[in-house]
Formats: structure tokens, C-alpha cells, sequence
């Protein structure tokens, strides 16, 4: 049996040390791709049994480096944390699979780079306290960072400022929000902190900066507008990686933190919630106007973040399902649309069964993102509708179907644009081969999000699981803390 202690620092040192190897076998791709992927195969599978034993035996926790978490670093794997590590390990597989079948990954150290990031994000999802929460989240910005201009050179450097210069901010925001919470508490661990409310221990001002802090790097209102210019500047499997990684981190960080952390402080999930429905609204409006199809996969990237801060804005046990839902299965289906859509829009592609499967693929991707049944996407959105109703919050319903419908306005431009397409001159174009190769891994999760749509019972008690965690702070410490 695997022990505790190894099972939760298996999906952060893998991908970290697999990332020191491929940098130093950045010579041979052969040797970078082997070793990504067997770091690939131990998140997953890290996560996936840490999803099966903290549903059946509860929160899994442990102290690495010390004898307590004042002195070690906590790392608890709550259902939601340990499913959004298996769920970001299969998106790099996505990405690597689609790398490794086009060639873009010639350069030697985008590997390395997108390593570090898995391991970063992984260690942020079942990060124990907020201190290491902060310190896995900048080991995610660094890598996403240096892929932002990787490939790209000088004309994505004006895109890669603005995100570096955002996200700087949103950093000293946590880290003031997190002296602040300590200074007031004494502690910065998630379950210890469970234990005081944050309104009479004096947290409230540091909650809030933190709070801030998370929906800055999240992508909501009113700190939107760096996502929106720098994801579309990214190569393509980059921008992939970023849309299913970074705002999933964001996300996540809120549920946990406000949810366990501040005792789901009422206050910080109306404001939250205010955010989201005004998010998920203003910027698939928005991408109805963009011109620029770049600019649309970014805007719908910033809406997607609004549906899934929505329910934990609501904050009841069925809002947080629906929105627990929502993230796990967007983290892939987003990624997987970007990846389908560029060689689709990229250049004419000649007819045939291959531009017919990757039609129907992106069809599949683009109707899920919509939340057209039997997808994922729409099982989704019709729990996060149905909770808004019992809890009485017919605004946010409301919101939820007027943004679907205007993210259905905003794809068909790109529908059109893909579908209406074809190669008139022999030899022109994307090659029946490599479009074959871009988009037979996104091909692969269309038809996942299928039959999760159909049958989505499996993730349902995944996220039914995680919600009765996280809206329960006081069992979370009990269980963390053995008290």
C-alpha cells in the first residue's frame, strides 16, 4: 500500500523532477517526451487514487519536512483538490499527445516548462495552508511566463508585460492579504483557520486582499482584461495548456480557501458572486462583438471562469456540486476546443473523412462549452441552473442561459469560418496527415465529453463528494486535524 505521505507528494515532485530530466535531455526529444509522459502517468494516477481514498475514508492529509504545519508544509487532498489533479495531469497529456503528433514541441525547453507548471498546479489544489498555496502558485506563473514568449518572441512580449505586470500585483495582494490573516490568527493553515470564524478573529481585511488576489489570477471582473489580451498571444497547445491550467488554479483556490478557510464567508461569496454573474455576462457579450477569432477564444475563456465561480457563489451544497462539476469537466473540454479549433481556422484544410471528424470533433467541443445536451457541458450548466432556483437566486439563473445563448452567437462566426473552408488547389493548405495529428487527442475528449453527458453519474459523486467537504469547514478540520 502507498503510503500517505507519498501519495500526496507524487503528483508535485514527478512532474518537477521530470522537468530537471528533460531539461538536461533537452537535446533528445525522444528522451523529453518518454519522461513527460511517465511523470503525466504518475499525476493522474496520483490523483485518481487520492479522489478514491479521501471519498472513502475522508480529507487525506500530511506534514512534510516538520513535525507540525508551522514548521513543515501541509499538503491535505480534499475530493475537489485530488480530482482537479487528475483532471490537469490528463489536459498535459492532451496537449503533449497533440505536441508530440504535430512536432511543436522542437523547442527544448517548452517539456521542462510545462512540467513545472503541472507540478505547480498540483501542489497548489492540495496545498494546506495559505502560505504554500502561494508559493505553488508562483511556480505556476513562472513556468507561464517564460511559455508566454517562448515561442513567440518580440510581438508577444507587449502581452506577456501586461501579464506579468498584472499578475505581479495580484501577488503582492496575497502575500499582504496573507500577513494579514496571520497577524490576526496566528496561523495560516486551512483547517486551523476553518476553526475561527474570519469575522471574529479579525481576518476580514486580509480575507478580502486575498479574496482579490484569487479572482485576479482567476480572470473574473474587473481583472479580466489581461487574460483576454495574453492567452490569444500564446502558441497554440500554450494557449491550450493556459486555459485549462491557470484560471482552474484561480478557481479552485476560491473554493477552498473562502469555502474551508473563512468558513464560506457570506459577505466574500456575495461579492464573489456579484463578480461572476457580471464576468460570465459582460464577456460572452463581448465575444458576440470581438472581430478576431483569438480574441473570442479569450473572451469565452474569461466567461467560463464566470460559470464556474457562479456556484461557489451560491455556496449551498447543490450550487457547489453544480459548480464542482462545472470546473472538472471544463478543465479539459476548453483546452481540447482551443486545440481543434486552430488547425481548423488556421489555413483550408481538403475534404474528406479527416476534415469531417475534426469538424464534428470541434462541433462537439464547441456545443459543450455552449451547453448543448448530451454533452458535459450542459449537465453542467442545467445543475448550476437548478441550484440557482432552489436557492431562490433567479438572477443567476437568468445569467447562466443569457450567457450560453451568447456564447452559442459568439462560435458560430467560428463555426462558419472552419466549416465553410476547403482546399481548392491540390497541395494548399493543412495536410489531410497533420490535421489528422493536431486534432485527434481534442477528437478523443469530444467524445469523452459525450459519454460524460450521457452518463455523468461517476463525476457527479465526485463532485457531490466534494461539495459536502467544502461546505462543511468544521469537519474538514476535524479530519485534517484529528480533533
Amino acid at each position: 500500500m502507498v503510503s500517505t505521505q507519498l501519495l500526496l507528494l507524487s503528483p508535485l515532485i514527478a512532474p518537477l523532477a521530470a522537468a530537471a530530466f528533460a531539461a538536461l535531455g533537452r537535446r533528445w526529444n525522444g528522451v523529453q517526451r518518454a519522461v513527460t509522459i511517465a511523470a503525466l502517468v504518475v499525476v493522474i494516477a496520483a490523483g485518481v487514487l487520492l479522489v478514491v481514498e479521501s471519498l472513502s475514508s475522508g480529507v487525506v492529509s500530511t506534514v512534510v519536512g516538520g513535525e507540525s504545519s508551522l514548521t513543515g508544509i501541509a499538503l491535505t487532498a480534499d475530493p475537489f483538490g485530488a480530482a482537479l489533479v487528475a483532471a490537469i495531469g490528463l489536459l498535459a497529456a492532451v496537449v503533449t499527445a497533440t505536441m508530440a503528433m504535430t512536432g511543436d514541441d522542437h523547442s527544448p525547453f517548452l517539456q521542462p516548462l510545462m512540467l513545472v507548471l503541472i507540478g505547480g498546479a498540483s501542489g497548489s489544489f492540495i496545498a494546506g495552508d495559505l502560505f504554500n498555496l502561494f508559493v505553488f502558485f508562483e511556480v505556476v506563473l513562472i513556468g507561464s511566463y517564460v511559455l508566454l514568449v517562448l515561442l513567440g518572441g518580440l510581438p508577444r512580449l507587449h502581452a506577456a508585460s501586461v501579464y506579468v505586470t498584472v499578475n505581479l500585483i495580484g501577488t503582492m495582494l496575497l502575500l499582504t492579504g496573507i500577513a494579514g490573516v496571520f497577524a490576526a490568527t496566528g496561523t495560516v493553515n486551512l483547517a486551523q483557520l476553518a476553526q475561527q470564524p474570519v469575522v471574529e478573529s479579525g481576518a476580514m481585511p486580509g480575507a478580502v486582499l486575498v479574496v482579490l488576489a484569487f479572482t485576479l489570477k482567476a480572470g473574473l471582473l474587473p481583472f479580466s482584461g489581461w487574460l483576454a489580451v495574453g492567452y490569444p498571444a500564446a502558441q497554440r497547445t500554450t494557449m491550450a495548456l493556459f486555459a485549462g491550467t491557470l484560471t482552474t488554479v484561480g478557481v479552485a483556490a476560491l473554493y477552498r480557501v473562502v469555502l474551508l478557510a473563512f468558513d464560506g464567508s457570506a459577505v466574500l461569496r456575495s461579492g464573489v458572486l456579484v463578480v461572476a454573474v457580471a464576468t460570465l455576462l459582460l464577456a460572452s457579450v463581448a465575444a458576440v462583438a470581438a472581430k478576431q477569432h483569438g480574441r473570442v477564444l479569450g473572451l469565452l475563456i474569461v466567461t467560463q471562469v464566470g460559470f464556474m465561480a457562479a456556484g461557489f457563489g451560491l455556496g449551498t451544497v447543490a450550487a457547489v456540486t453544480a459548480g464542482v462539476f462545472f470546473v472538472l469537466q471544463d478543465v479539459v473540454i476548453k483546452a481540447a476546443a482551443i486545440l481543434a479549433y486552430r488547425p481548423l481556422g488556421d489555413s483550408p484544410v481538403p475534404a474528406g473523412g479527416v476534415r469531417a471528424v475534426a469538424l464534428t470533433g470541434f462541433a462537439l467541443l464547441a456545443s459543450s462549452l455552449v451547453g448543448i445536451p448530451p454533452l458535459a457541458g450542459f449537465v453542467g450548466k442545467a445543475l448550476l441552473v437548478e441550484a440557482a432556483f432552489d436557492a431562490g437566486s433567479v438572477v443567476v439563473a437568468v445569467a447562466v442561459l443569457v450567457a450560453s445563448a451568447a456564447t452559442l452567437a459568439a462560435l458560430l462566426p467560428l463555426w462558419w469560418h472552419v466549416s465553410g473552408r476547403g482546399d481548392t488547389e491540390p497541395g494548399s493548405g493543412t495536410s489531410s496527415a497533420r490535421l489528422s495529428a493536431c486534432v485527434a487527442p481534442a477528437v478523443a475528449v469530444a467524445v469523452a465529453a459525450l459519454v460524460v453527458g450521457i452518463v455523468p453519474g461517476w463525476l457527479l459523486t465526485v463532485a457531490e463528494g466534494s461539495a459536502e467537504v467544502l461546505v462543511d469547514p468544521a469537519a474538514y478540520a476535524r479530519q485534517v486535524l484529528g480533533s
